[in-house]
């Protein structure tokens, strides 16, 4: 949309007369203004710099309006993971009848991530005796054995209660419980036999 105005201006009485698109009276303007027909402190350089400062200032915030409008729908349109905090357990057993994490997951060999995940969940519930695992968990024990984990690890361990049914999920807490298909996983699957 074309911004109209109006302008009037006689050169011997500094009047000049102007109606029509904004763009177009910028150059006269300049011009006259290098011909030192209009001079700074003219009403009509006056009207003509205050408009255009208007019109500078409502396009930028418009612009703003709209820049900021596209990081909100960016921001409340992602979904992706969020930070986990790593929750720390005891991952050192005690030398006797509870292995280190590190020799146990070593004894394990999982291969994929959800098996990795297995593991560690084997280990919290059913060597330490804990009732559930936390993500928080999960993430402190793949820092602490240097192992790297897939990027959306709730999704991960989603996916495998799903198709797999290793996890089960307590709605109350948010913690992980190992089902009786990831015990299994662990105790006769892994390491995995040789062919």
């Amino acid at each position: 949309m074309t911004e109209l105005i109006k302008v009037k201006y006689d050169l011997t009485s500094k009047v000049l007369e102007y109606e029509g698109p904004l763009k177009l009276l910028e150059p006269a303007i300049e011009q006259l203004s290098k011909l030192g027909k209009i001079k700074e402190g003219d009403a009509i350089a006056t009207n003509f710099i205050d408009k255009k400062a208007q019109t500078l200032k409502k396009s930028k915030k418009k612009t703003e309006e709209l820049i900021n409008s596209k990081s909100e729908n960016k921001k409340s349109k992602k979904s992706g993971s969020t930070r986990i905090s790593a929750e720390k357990f005891d991952i050192y057993g005690n030398g006797i009848d509870v292995p280190t994490l590190a020799d146990f997951f070593a004894e394990k060999k999982p291969g994929r991530s959800p098996e990795k995940i297995a593991v560690v969940a084997y280990y919290i519930t059913e060597i330490l005796g804990e009732k559930s695992f936390s993500d928080g968990n999960i993430e402190y024990a793949f820092k602490m054995l240097k192992v790297t984990r897939a990027n959306h690890l709730r999704q991960t361990i989603t996916n495998a209660k799903n198709k797999e049914d290793w996890f089960d999920k307590f709605e109350e807490t948010q913690d992980w419980e190992l089902t009786r298909g990831g015990e299994l996983l662990v105790s006769d699957n892994l390491p995995p036999k040789e062919a």
